[in-house]
Protein backbone atom coordinates (compact mmCIF):
# COMPACT_ATOMS: atom_id res chain seq x y z
CA UNK A 1 0.00 0.00 0.00
CA UNK A 2 1.18 3.56 -0.98
CA UNK A 3 -0.35 6.69 0.29
CA UNK A 4 0.97 10.00 -0.53
CA UNK A 5 0.13 13.58 -0.31
CA UNK A 6 0.31 17.19 1.36
CA UNK A 7 -0.89 17.00 4.39
CA UNK A 8 0.61 20.00 5.94
CA UNK A 9 2.07 18.84 9.75
CA UNK A 10 4.94 20.79 10.49
CA UNK A 11 4.56 20.04 14.01
CA UNK A 12 4.77 16.46 13.27
CA UNK A 13 7.75 13.91 14.56
CA UNK A 14 7.38 10.95 12.55
CA UNK A 15 10.41 9.24 13.75
CA UNK A 16 9.09 9.51 16.98
CA UNK A 17 5.70 9.32 16.19
CA UNK A 18 4.75 12.91 18.11
CA UNK A 19 3.57 16.37 17.20
CA UNK A 20 3.75 19.92 18.61
CA UNK A 21 0.23 20.25 19.88
CA UNK A 22 -0.42 23.96 17.93
CA UNK A 23 -4.71 23.93 17.97
CA UNK A 24 -7.41 21.60 18.70
CA UNK A 25 -8.24 20.77 15.58
CA UNK A 26 -4.81 20.60 14.22
CA UNK A 27 -4.15 18.22 17.23
CA UNK A 28 -7.50 15.93 16.31
CA UNK A 29 -5.90 15.63 12.88
CA UNK A 30 -2.69 13.99 14.38
CA UNK A 31 -3.71 12.27 16.21
CA UNK A 32 -6.36 10.56 13.74
CA UNK A 33 -4.19 10.27 11.13
CA UNK A 34 -1.16 8.61 13.98
CA UNK A 35 -4.41 6.10 14.79
CA UNK A 36 -4.65 5.67 11.35
CA UNK A 37 -1.21 4.67 10.50
CA UNK A 38 -1.07 2.22 13.51
CA UNK A 39 -4.43 0.48 12.46
CA UNK A 40 -3.28 0.23 9.41
CA UNK A 41 0.57 -1.12 9.96
CA UNK A 42 1.90 2.08 8.12
CA UNK A 43 5.03 4.27 8.44
CA UNK A 44 6.06 7.60 6.72
CA UNK A 45 8.53 6.85 4.04
CA UNK A 46 9.95 10.07 3.36
CA UNK A 47 12.51 11.18 6.17
CA UNK A 48 14.03 14.57 4.21
CA UNK A 49 12.13 18.25 4.53
CA UNK A 50 9.98 19.00 1.77
CA UNK A 51 9.00 22.55 2.70
CA UNK A 52 11.68 25.05 4.66
CA UNK A 53 13.10 22.64 7.21
CA UNK A 54 9.21 20.39 7.98
CA UNK A 55 8.47 17.39 6.42
CA UNK A 56 4.78 18.57 4.94
CA UNK A 57 4.69 15.49 2.26
CA UNK A 58 4.14 12.21 2.98
CA UNK A 59 4.51 8.95 2.06
CA UNK A 60 2.54 6.05 3.61
CA UNK A 61 3.52 2.30 2.94
CA UNK A 62 2.82 -1.22 4.94
CA UNK A 63 6.00 -1.81 3.24
CA UNK A 64 8.84 0.28 3.53
CA UNK A 65 10.83 -2.88 2.25
CA UNK A 66 8.88 -1.83 -1.61
CA UNK A 67 10.71 1.96 -1.49
CA UNK A 68 14.35 2.00 -2.75
CA UNK A 69 15.36 5.86 -2.16
CA UNK A 70 13.64 9.26 -1.93
CA UNK A 71 15.14 12.43 -2.75
CA UNK A 72 13.65 15.94 -1.95
CA UNK A 73 14.95 18.76 -3.94
CA UNK A 74 14.77 22.66 -4.51
CA UNK A 75 12.57 23.86 -7.79
CA UNK A 76 11.32 26.64 -8.99
CA UNK A 77 7.91 24.97 -9.77
CA UNK A 78 6.44 25.07 -6.29
CA UNK A 79 7.01 26.02 -2.62
CA UNK A 80 7.35 22.75 -1.76
CA UNK A 81 10.62 20.63 -2.71
CA UNK A 82 10.60 17.99 -5.82
CA UNK A 83 10.65 14.46 -3.95
CA UNK A 84 11.31 12.08 -5.96
CA UNK A 85 10.83 8.09 -5.49
CA UNK A 86 12.40 4.93 -6.43
CA UNK A 87 10.45 1.44 -5.83
CA UNK A 88 11.70 -1.54 -5.83
CA UNK A 89 9.48 -2.59 -8.00
CA UNK A 90 7.35 -1.69 -11.44
CA UNK A 91 3.81 -0.26 -11.17
CA UNK A 92 3.43 0.03 -14.17
CA UNK A 93 3.92 -3.68 -14.87
CA UNK A 94 1.58 -4.71 -11.39
CA UNK A 95 2.71 -6.14 -8.70
CA UNK A 96 3.00 -10.54 -9.24
CA UNK A 97 0.62 -11.96 -7.36
CA UNK A 98 2.13 -15.25 -5.04
CA UNK A 99 0.81 -18.30 -7.16
CA UNK A 100 -2.42 -19.41 -5.79
CA UNK A 101 -1.88 -23.26 -4.97
CA UNK A 102 0.61 -22.18 -2.24
CA UNK A 103 -2.67 -19.95 -0.52
CA UNK A 104 -2.67 -21.03 2.94
CA UNK A 105 -5.70 -20.25 5.10
CA UNK A 106 -4.32 -20.81 8.26
CA UNK A 107 -1.13 -18.84 7.41
CA UNK A 108 -0.54 -15.41 8.39
CA UNK A 109 -1.89 -14.69 5.01
CA UNK A 110 -4.68 -15.94 5.67
CA UNK A 111 -5.85 -14.05 8.46
CA UNK A 112 -6.29 -10.18 8.79
CA UNK A 113 -3.73 -9.40 11.02
CA UNK A 114 -5.40 -5.71 12.03
CA UNK A 115 -8.54 -7.02 13.03
CA UNK A 116 -7.21 -9.31 15.94
CA UNK A 117 -8.38 -9.12 19.61
CA UNK A 118 -5.20 -7.97 20.94
CA UNK A 119 -6.96 -7.83 24.75
CA UNK A 120 -8.10 -11.76 24.20
CA UNK A 121 -4.64 -12.23 22.76
CA UNK A 122 -3.03 -11.14 25.98
CA UNK A 123 -5.43 -13.19 27.82
CA UNK A 124 -4.09 -16.32 25.61
CA UNK A 125 -0.43 -15.36 26.41
CA UNK A 126 -1.05 -15.66 30.21
CA UNK A 127 -2.27 -18.68 30.32
CA UNK A 128 0.37 -20.37 28.44
CA UNK A 129 3.14 -22.51 31.23
CA UNK A 130 6.11 -20.59 29.42
CA UNK A 131 8.47 -22.83 31.48
CA UNK A 132 7.29 -25.61 30.59
CA UNK A 133 6.96 -24.79 27.18
CA UNK A 134 10.70 -24.29 26.99
CA UNK A 135 11.35 -26.98 28.62
CA UNK A 136 9.43 -28.79 25.77
CA UNK A 137 12.04 -26.72 23.21
CA UNK A 138 15.27 -28.83 25.07
CA UNK A 139 15.93 -31.74 22.88
CA UNK A 140 17.50 -34.13 24.87
CA UNK A 141 19.02 -36.28 23.13
CA UNK A 142 21.81 -33.64 22.03
CA UNK A 143 20.53 -30.63 23.95
CA UNK A 144 19.73 -29.25 20.55
CA UNK A 145 17.46 -25.69 21.29
CA UNK A 146 14.33 -26.53 19.48
CA UNK A 147 11.85 -23.98 19.05
CA UNK A 148 9.37 -25.41 17.07
CA UNK A 149 7.12 -25.85 19.87
CA UNK A 150 6.92 -22.24 20.94
CA UNK A 151 6.80 -20.82 17.96
CA UNK A 152 3.66 -23.13 16.85
CA UNK A 153 1.80 -22.03 19.59
CA UNK A 154 2.40 -18.17 19.21
CA UNK A 155 1.64 -18.62 15.94
CA UNK A 156 -1.53 -20.20 16.66
CA UNK A 157 -2.60 -17.55 19.61
CA UNK A 158 -1.92 -15.31 17.24
CA UNK A 159 -4.35 -16.25 14.43
CA UNK A 160 -6.74 -17.34 16.45
CA UNK A 161 -7.99 -13.84 17.38
CA UNK A 162 -7.53 -12.81 13.47
CA UNK A 163 -10.47 -12.60 10.97
CA UNK A 164 -9.95 -14.90 7.68
CA UNK A 165 -8.80 -13.43 5.46
CA UNK A 166 -10.37 -14.22 1.49
CA UNK A 167 -7.83 -15.73 -1.01
CA UNK A 168 -6.56 -13.22 -3.15
CA UNK A 169 -7.89 -13.36 -7.15
CA UNK A 170 -5.42 -13.16 -10.37
CA UNK A 171 -6.56 -10.44 -12.88
CA UNK A 172 -7.15 -11.73 -15.83
CA UNK A 173 -3.88 -11.38 -18.65
CA UNK A 174 -6.36 -8.34 -20.22
CA UNK A 175 -7.40 -6.64 -17.23
CA UNK A 176 -3.98 -6.22 -16.21
CA UNK A 177 -2.84 -4.76 -18.86
CA UNK A 178 -5.82 -2.27 -19.09
CA UNK A 179 -4.75 -1.11 -15.44
CA UNK A 180 -1.03 -0.52 -16.85
CA UNK A 181 -2.34 1.10 -19.67
CA UNK A 182 -4.23 3.67 -17.30
CA UNK A 183 -0.97 3.73 -14.97
CA UNK A 184 1.22 4.70 -17.76
CA UNK A 185 -1.48 7.58 -19.11
CA UNK A 186 -1.52 9.23 -15.76
CA UNK A 187 2.14 9.10 -15.31
CA UNK A 188 2.26 10.79 -18.78
CA UNK A 189 0.00 13.36 -17.86
CA UNK A 190 2.03 15.10 -14.74
CA UNK A 191 4.96 14.70 -16.93
CA UNK A 192 3.38 16.33 -19.60
CA UNK A 193 2.07 19.27 -17.13
CA UNK A 194 6.18 19.16 -15.81
CA UNK A 195 7.25 19.92 -19.04
CA UNK A 196 4.84 22.31 -20.24
CA UNK A 197 5.69 24.47 -17.23
CA UNK A 198 9.42 23.85 -17.26
CA UNK A 199 8.95 25.23 -21.08
CA UNK A 200 7.10 28.00 -20.52
CA UNK A 201 9.33 29.22 -17.57
CA UNK A 202 12.79 28.28 -19.15
CA UNK A 203 12.48 27.13 -22.41
CA UNK A 204 16.26 27.01 -22.87
CA UNK A 205 16.68 24.93 -20.54
CA UNK A 206 18.68 21.18 -20.56
CA UNK A 207 15.74 19.52 -19.10
CA UNK A 208 13.23 20.84 -21.62
CA UNK A 209 14.60 18.37 -23.86
CA UNK A 210 15.03 15.67 -21.14
CA UNK A 211 11.15 15.78 -20.50
CA UNK A 212 10.75 15.61 -24.41
CA UNK A 213 12.44 12.25 -24.42
CA UNK A 214 10.69 10.53 -21.37
CA UNK A 215 7.35 11.92 -22.90
CA UNK A 216 8.37 9.94 -25.77
CA UNK A 217 9.20 7.44 -24.31
CA UNK A 218 5.82 7.17 -22.01
CA UNK A 219 4.01 7.00 -26.00
CA UNK A 220 5.88 5.04 -27.24
CA UNK A 221 5.02 2.33 -24.07
CA UNK A 222 1.45 3.41 -24.15
CA UNK A 223 1.22 2.32 -27.95
CA UNK A 224 2.99 -1.39 -27.08
CA UNK A 225 0.02 -1.58 -24.29
CA UNK A 226 -2.57 -1.07 -26.89
CA UNK A 227 -0.76 -3.47 -29.43
CA UNK A 228 -0.23 -6.04 -26.85
CA UNK A 229 -4.12 -6.08 -25.98
CA UNK A 230 -5.24 -5.99 -29.53
CA UNK A 231 -3.09 -8.90 -30.32
CA UNK A 232 -3.55 -10.60 -26.92
CA UNK A 233 0.40 -11.10 -27.05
Amino acid sequence: MLLLGDLNFPGMDWEQSKYTRISTDVNLSCDRLLGFMEDHLLCQAIDKPTRGGAILDVLLTNNDRSIGSVKSTNTFLSDHNLVEILLKFNPAKGIKLRDVKKWDPHSFRGRKLESADYDAMKDDFAKVNWDELLSQCEDENDGDNDGSHFVNLVRQLVLDTCIANSEPKVDAPGKRESRNKRLIIRQKKKLKARYLALKAKNPLSDKVQKLENQLFLLHVKIREVIFSELTGQ
